[in-house]
């Protein structure tokens, strides 16, 4: 039993060849109706199943000159299909002499059976198949251009919805680049960005500005002369450099690191590759940011903080200070020999109470109340018995010091 198979998409019509081979029939197929019509006119087969949207001739006309050549009229005609599913195209396929009007996909078992059932129908000669088409040819012609307008009319207005699809994906799109061309020039940051091939895709006016890189330069897009224009301006250019073409070579990696100037600049330097949904990877981008004064408030803060600690430690004073949470932050060494404990054992716990002779404790707590509740009403000096690490109870005098 031979089945001619017509289908022009090549995966169905391997499945369909596989699958019908699997069953014991032997298969031929075609791309389209042109080749179909060739093979079924050299070679009939027992039964031909067709897809309808094609090109060259599609599935009605392979239908229509099938049923009208004398030879090839009483093969059973089976559509098989997944885009003509109205019920004007199954009356249509049913005119032109159709013996089944299948509507893709179909569950496999469900489509062998009605395949097996068509045969046999065949060969009982239950099938009926006209002496010929009907007379009224413009009837069929008419319900034929219908079927086509209507299918014409449906792909009209897909194609409409995808060109205005396609049309908000450019404006949405356009948007998004106005937006981030707009983020990118109102950053403080001077931002590069370098494909996979070393040209430089954008910068902002920032970058320019910090680097002062001639225009000239900057207009041939080339990173490498980009890099090779600045490397006058830095104290250590051959670590610059290394540094950029290690990046570069290693695609997955960010970095963060500090450049400095010749002219006492210093500048914060930080980079990350670009990689899109699909892992490839498109390129890198450079964040450049002036931290010159920065640095120099952090070495000015430390330069105070070295001379605070200095007086604090040389201060004959016994000194502590506890913070908020009534944690004990630092104690001078003075502290250190009042109290008898090593410094370690204090600082970072919250055992000021620890210091303060019991007879003493309810007032002590009520002058802590009120320092951190009611600071107005609590006196600046406090004089209370303090207790060591021995035991041994001393009359101190409290002056309390409000740096906030």
């Amino acid at each position: 039993m031979k089945i001619l198979i017509v289908e022009d998409d090549a995966n169905s019509r391997v499945f369909l060849e596989r699958a019908l081979l699997s069953q014991g029939y032997i298969v031929e197929s075609a791309a389209n109706g042109v080749q179909a019509l060739e093979k079924a006119v050299l070679s009939p087969p027992d039964l031909i199943i067709s897809d309808i949207m094609m090109p060259e001739m599609d599935g009605f006309e392979l239908c229509r000159r099938v049923k009208a050549d004398e030879r090839l009229r009483t093969i059973p005609f089976v559509f098989y299909t997944a885009t003509y599913i109205d019920q004007k195209d199954e009356k249509l396929a049913m005119a032109l002499g159709a013996a089944r009007f299948l509507i893709k996909p179909m569950e496999t078992k469900e489509f062998f059976k009605i395949i097996r059932g068509v045969i046999e129908e065949n060969q009982a000669g239950h099938i009926h198949v006209p002496d010929q088409l009907p007379a009224e040819m413009s009837e069929l012609d008419r319900m034929q251009v219908e079927v086509y307008a209507r299918k014409l009319d449906k792909k009209v207005r897909e194609l409409e919805k995808e060109r205005d699809a396609i049309r908000r994906a450019d404006e949405e799109l356009i948007f998004r680049n106005v937006i981030l061309s707009t983020q990118q020039e109102a950053s403080i940051d001077g931002i590069l960005v370098v494909d996979e091939s070393g040209r430089i895709l954008s910068f902002n006016r920032r970058f320019r500005e910090l680097w002062n890189i001639p225009s000239e330069v900057l207009e041939t897009r080339s990173d490498e002369r980009t890099l090779q224009s600045v490397l006058d301006n830095i104290v250590e250019p051959h670590n610059f450099l290394q540094k950029v073409r290690y990046l570069y070579e290693h695609q997955q990696e960010t970095s963060r690191d500090e450049i400095e100037l010749r002219d006492g600049k210093i500048f914060d330097r930080y980079s990350a590759p670009m990689f899109g949904v699909d892992g490839r990877y498109y390129g890198r981008v450079w964040y450049f940011r002036d931290i010159t004064e920065r640095k120099r408030t952090e070495e000015r803060l430390r330069d105070t903080e070295q001379k605070y600690r200095t007086v604090f430690e040389t201060t004959g004073t016994a000194t502590l200070i506890i913070e908020e949470d009534d944690t004990i932050s630092l104690v001078n060494a003075e502290f250190e020999k009042l109290c008898g404990y090593p410094r370690e054992e204090i600082e970072g716990k919250k055992n000021w109470t620890g210091f303060v002779a019991e007879e003493d404790m309810a007032r002590m707590r009520e002058y802590h109340r009120l320092r951190k509740f009611d600071e107005k009403a609590a006196p600046t000096n406090y004089e209370f018995r303090f207790k060591d690490r021995g035991g041994k109870v001393k009359d101190i005098f409290l002056y309390h010091r409000n740096d906030s």
